[in-house]
């Protein structure tokens, strides 16, 4: 269960009166915290709440983004004097079950391995808020965002939050609506995963698609699945920096270059072609070859990095590759599983 989308009383420690204070605020859902300093907030409710009781709930919101966690157990993990997913990733498996033991809770060792490898995963990626606005300057409600291969979608209020992002200060932010050509912003900073950045407004300015095709791509690097959810074509000149193309054809003249990604609901795969004049190749593009971008959008050959995939893909086969071991059953096993899954985990997010 998602609890970032529930109302802010799901936490414990607020009730009627400090949820209407919240409320007066416009913080209504508990992912509301992780867009307010609590420094900036205590000075409006300085005479209800202490800035001591805004840090531990916004403590309890940044680690509700850790898999398998709920209210009771961030708040006991908050009272343990873990305040954010970094903290707990220095903790033994020994000592986190000392702690959800004092607090009547308890995790299967599944889950609780899930919970330290999305630890791990939160502490060695970066995170990006904002708030896409029309040009009339109103929110967007439900609009998809993408940041390195994170995706993430605007809330009632406009804003969205991705919290996975591979460190880097040269991604670029991709806002899509359906129908329409992806609107790109380059060079965002990307931000510790718990520090509270400042709200950026980007305005999404509508156009339709440029020479818009149903046409199947047929390249050998898609799988029959990936065809089958292949729905859409985009052809353009303008090609995305920092991206990586794969020359799919080569004829009078012109290189077809190719990249694909998935759309923010992971159901449709989408392909996006550009045809480009040989001579703005430096080096001889043949097909199959990979070619990437720089960051003055100058063509280079280059082999297909598979450090562009989000770290959340290396947890995923991590899991899928543990569930057939067998389940580790004295407390030493249990150490000796935790410890083989981050290891086995880090091996995976470096290929």
């Amino acid at each position: 269960m998602n609890y970032l989308n529930e109302s802010i009383d799901v936490l414990i420690g607020i009730g009627p009166t400090f949820k209407e204070e919240y409320n007066k605020n416009k913080i209504f859902i508990v992912q509301d915290l992780l867009f307010v300093s609590p420094n900036a907030l205590s000075k409006k409710v300085k005479e209800s709440l202490s800035l001591s009781e805004l840090i531990r709930f916004r403590s309890m919101a940044l680690l509700l983004e850790l898999k398998n966690t709920t209210p009771a157990l961030v708040d006991i993990l908050v009272q343990a004097k873990i305040a954010k997913p970094s903290d707990l990733r220095l903790k033994t498996y020994s000592e986190l079950q000392t702690i959800l033991s004092a607090g009547n809770e308890e995790l299967s060792s599944d889950a609780m391995a899930e919970m330290f490898a999305s630890a791990f995963v939160l502490h060695n990626s970066g995170s990006l808020s904002g708030k896409v606005l029309s040009t009339n300057q109103e929110p967007i409600v439900n609009i998809k965002v993408k940041c390195g291969e994170s995706t993430s979608t605007t809330d009632s209020n406009g804003r969205f939050r991705i919290s996975t992002i591979r460190s880097s200060n040269n991604f670029t932010l991709w806002i899509y609506k359906d129908g329409e050509v992806p609107v790109q912003f380059p060079n965002q900073r990307i931000f510790p995963h718990d520090q509270i950045q400042k709200l950026v407004s980007y305005v999404y300015r509508s156009g339709p698609p440029e020479n818009y095709s149903q046409d199947e791509f047929s390249g050998q690097r898609i799988s029959p699945q990936m065809k089958r959810k292949h729905k859409t074509v985009f052809v353009s000149e303008n090609l995305r920096p920092l991206d990586f193309f794969i020359v799919h054809e080569i004829k009078d003249g012109l290189v077809t270059l190719v990249s694909k990604f998935k759309s923010g609901n992971q159901e449709e795969i989408t392909i996006l072609k550009w045809k480009i004049p040989l001579d703005k190749f430096s080096d001889l593009p043949m097909k199959g070859d990979y070619f990437r971008t720089d960051n003055k959008g100058v063509l280079k050959k280059t082999r297909f990095n598979r450090n562009k995939f989000k770290i959340t893909i290396a947890l995923k086969k991590t899991i899928a590759e543990f569930s057939t071991r067998a389940k580790p059953e004295t407390a030493m096993e249990r150490e000796t599983y935790i410890k083989n899954f981050r290891n086995r985990f880090l091996e995976n997010s470096k290929r």
